[in-house]
């Protein structure tokens, strides 16, 4: 229980609590209450988006209203991602630096090691294309982080690569701000299938960079639909060999369509724009802590 780490901790230090919720916080877990005390001490409760506010409630039903907010973290990269798109020569400097063969269609699947990005069937759905369009793509997968303890796992998704009828690569090395926003700026298509989801910075990354996004079904965006934000979806794999199929053959048409998500994210979630929600909620720590005190 997370309770005896932190409550000796904010008693010591007379210090005031916000507790944020990642997705698999609230999204893999039953509905067992845990850490009811911590969140009765919490000056405020955030959750990402309004779908985890939501799971919350149903977890929790109504204890904690008055200190719950939907606020986003920034996405750190935006800004790099616009730097890059100012010099012409980025773009084909990226892909070298990240292995891409020169002329082909790149394709990342998923973000990080973990089995619940479902590379394997990913694999399966790219196998399927003919032969004259899996010519011109690069599957990349980036193992950065989140690496598996299941060797066996990491073991099969190299054996079903090495016997791939396509080009493809690995990158296993820890990526900081920078180099996360040169891969994105190198990818032309992003397949992002994970299991569950609250709101992948990962994802909305390559949607800010011009990438054409390719989204399973079961992961519901209700920030990005009111938004018109646009990405494609699929409901199964073998849809999603169709659905790759449609856009290999359209690739130009899918890239312009895609330009109109940078100003709307930016006003999503760019620091510059949830900055003063943060501020906010800090600033009634400070003022509580303040009272505590006097």
């Amino acid at each position: 229980d997370m309770e005896y780490i932190y409550a000796p901790l904010m008693r010591a230090f007379k210090s005031k609590l916000l507790v944020t919720y990642w997705g698999s916080d609230l999204l893999r877990i039953t509905h067992e209450r845990v850490n009811e005390n911590l969140l009765q001490r919490a000056v405020g409760i955030t959750f990402m988006t309004a779908g985890l506010y939501e799971r919350f409630h149903d977890i929790y039903g109504n204890n904690f209203d008055d200190k719950l907010h939907i606020i986003d973290f920034g996405v750190s990269i935006y800004d790099a991602l616009d730097q890059l798109k100012q010099t012409p020569s980025a773009r084909e400097e990226n892909r070298a630096l990240f292995g891409i063969p020169e002329g082909k269609i790149c394709i990342m699947a998923g973000y990080n090691a973990n089995p619940g990005q479902q590379h394997s069937e990913i694999i399966d759905s790219i196998s399927r294309l003919p032969d004259e369009i899996k010519d011109k793509c690069h599957l990349l997968l980036q193992y950065s982080y989140n690496y598996t303890d299941k060797k066996t796992y990491y073991e099969s998704i190299l054996d079903k690569l090495h016997s791939a009828s396509f080009s493809w690569g690995i990158i296993d090395s820890f990526l900081n701000d920078e180099q996360s926003a040169r891969l994105r700026n190198s990818v032309d298509i992003f397949i992002h299938a994970q299991i569950t989801d609250a709101l992948s910075a990962s994802m909305l990354e390559y949607l800010y960079a011009g990438t054409i996004v390719l989204n399973g079904s079961w992961l519901k965006y209700h920030e990005l639909e009111s938004r018109k934000i646009a990405y494609l979806q699929f409901d199964t794999f073998h849809q999603l060999s169709d659905l790759l199929k449609t856009v290999l053959e359209n690739l130009d048409y899918y890239k312009e369509s895609v330009q109109p998500n940078q100003a709307s994210l930016y006003a999503l979630n760019s620091w510059a724009a949830v900055k003063d929600h943060w501020f906010g909620l800090y600033n009634q720590c400070l003022e509580e802590l303040s009272h505590a005190k006097a």
